[in-house]
């Protein structure tokens, strides 16, 4: 298969004429009823700002998908419900080409088709759990094929077409994932640049007060030892009468503490002498 046909139709196009068992129709009606929540996960994988990507050039956008399979549904419900009231009656097939290029598609959020298909999936299932075996041999005339399509290949039709456009989701998500991760170097950048701005020398204006702190320490400095200069040294005989007064102060308060009332003389020492 080529690559444009691999994109066009990634899990292989439809068969039509075969024969399914009720086993095989439950799995299909089980397909359709999982369509719903399986959209949901996929579409919060794409991501808001990646809803009008396509899967190939020239295809459907994941809006005018989601919107398409709204439509398709509905129809298929109608024709379901048409060939279970009606003998074989005769559908109306629809250029779905040009109803997914209508306002309520390329201008609706999608979010609004969602919220549809999830209601009528509800009602889908419900009816197609009802079937009879005589219910499925049931069917309506398609003009276009100019054959009767019963029940059962019209519900694997639908499962069909679920799993078909959930894989051309699935090809959107990956190239937003793609578009995402070449853009996060870009911002890992910016956010070092960021980082080494915050890091870079300061303002004018912050070096301005660095200078004037330091230059308030510094003279704040200067100026003790400016103090401490300007005081007169003593002399070696002033330095050790003062030592005398204050070992005889100190021996006199002992003495008294002692209760002693005699003078105490300490001998002088050798510098003192």
């Amino acid at each position: 298969m080529r690559k444009m046909d691999k994109l066009r139709y990634p899990i292989g196009s439809f068969e039509f004429g075969k024969t399914y068992s009720p086993a095989q129709t439950r799995e299909h009606i089980q397909v359709i009823e999982r369509l719903p929540s399986e959209l949901k996960k996929i579409l919060r994988k794409i991501g808001r700002s990646h809803f009008d990507l396509s899967y190939r050039p020239g295809g459907w956008t994941a809006r005018q998908i989601v919107h398409h399979l709204a439509d398709a549904h509905m129809n298929a419900f109608i024709r379901m419900k048409m060939a279970l009231t009606e003998p074989t009656p005769v559908i109306k097939p629809y250029e779905q080409d040009l109803w997914a290029q209508t306002a309520d598609v390329v201008e609706m959020p999608v979010k609004v088709s969602v919220r549809l298909l999830s209601a009528l999936h509800k009602r889908w299932v419900a009816l197609l759990e009802s079937l009879s075996e005589e219910d499925l041999e049931k069917g309506y005339f398609h003009p276009e094929r100019n054959a009767i399509v019963l029940l059962p290949e019209a519900i694997a039709l639908c499962a069909w077409h679920s799993q078909h456009h959930l894989a051309h989701l699935s090809i959107i998500a990956q190239k937003a994932a793609d578009e995402k991760a070449a853009k996060q170097p870009k911002k890992d950048n910016k956010k070092l640049m960021s980082s080494m701005k915050t890091l870079s020398p300061a303002s004018e204006s912050e070096k301005a007060r660095l200078s004037s702190s330091t230059k308030q320490a510094v003279g704040s400095v200067s100026q003790q030892s400016n103090d401490v200069e300007e005081r007169p040294k003593m002399t070696r005989a002033e330095a050790i009468a003062k030592a005398r007064a204050a070992r005889l102060a100190k021996l006199a308060e002992q003495r008294r503490k002692a209760g002693g009332e005699e003078e105490v003389k300490p001998k002088m020492t050798r510098a003192e002498a």
